[in-house]
């Protein structure tokens, strides 16, 4: 990838999990748009989903009845009002109160010019500190006044729709 930076500077690249994890490729780290810490299933509602994995799993293996559900730890959906001035700053301003994927960045970034084994046990320190954050659909909106095409897109994206 790394190579392929050099000859294309016309790619965009957001790069979470990576090759040799925690010592990264501290170059790659410096050619990509944007860097987190392979944290993709860091969500809150992931570290529900995976202990409720293991529960079950446990439950199966002792031949008894799972009573935790998930659902019950999961706090009220947080609303999101976005007033763009212009269409193309509405994804900015959604990303800003949902998550803030460029300080992730600047945490990686700051890993550039460390030696190998500190940017590991930084890399490390990154996932193992890393902020609550929640899905997409953890959030609710406000779709008042959106055009439909903006209305679809959360909707791929899971997010709920009010108004």
């Amino acid at each position: 990838l790394s190579e392929l930076l050099d000859q294309r500077q016309d790619l965009t690249i957001f790069l979470d999990t990576w090759e040799n994890e925690p010592t990264i490729n501290q170059l790659l780290l410096q050619q990509v748009d944007l860097a987190t810490p392979h944290i993709a299933g860091y969500s809150y509602e992931g570290k529900l989903r995976g202990t409720q994995m293991i529960l079950h799993a446990a439950c199966k293996y002792f031949m008894v009845e799972a009573a935790w559900n998930m659902q019950e730890f999961m706090p009220p959906k947080q609303v999101i009002t976005v007033n763009p001035d212009q269409p193309k700053d509405f994804w900015p301003a959604l990303f800003a109160q949902h998550y803030r994927v460029f300080d992730d960045h600047r945490r990686m970034l700051a890993l550039a010019d460390l030696n190998p084994e500190q940017t590991a046990r930084e890399f490390d320190l990154l996932r193992k500190n890393y902020p609550q954050r929640f899905e997409y659909n953890h959030f609710i909106v406000d779709s008042r006044n959106l055009p439909d095409m903006i209305i679809n897109q959360l909707l791929a994206l899971k997010f709920n729709l009010g108004d």
